[in-house]
């Protein structure tokens, strides 16, 4: 089954910006879409992130798209699941220290594979 996942960044809920719209067209093409609601938005955290990410489901034919810091769930998500998906997606996302930042954001893993 064609399924889509679409992960939030700080700050946000599953209606921000353009995941509404987002989520409506997925749906007109035959996808079944979730867009959860991340724990604790504005402190994006991965050890709280990570498991409600999990609990997706995921085939070879799930897309998945991440905002900002959404982007470095899809990644942590990727490393986590036993499967092939069709397509990941991240949208401002970032996979390392942001600049000027003075400690690394606790979404982040240490490395990715």
């Amino acid at each position: 089954m064609k399924n889509a996942i679409i992960f939030h960044g700080t700050g946000c809920t599953p209606n921000s910006y353009w995941f509404p719209k987002t989520k409506s067209f997925l749906e007109s093409l035959g996808y079944d879409v979730w867009v959860p609601q991340l724990p604790d938005a504005d402190n994006p955290v991965l050890s709280k992130w990570l498991p409600v990410a999990l609990s997706g489901k995921y085939n070879e034919e799930t897309i998945i798209i991440g905002h900002s810091a959404g982007g470095p769930l899809v990644l942590s998500v990727l490393e986590n699941i036993n499967v092939t998906i069709h397509k990941a997606v991240m949208v401002a996302g970032f996979a390392r220290k942001l600049r000027g930042d003075k400690e690394t954001q606790p979404i982040l893993q240490p490395e990715y594979n």
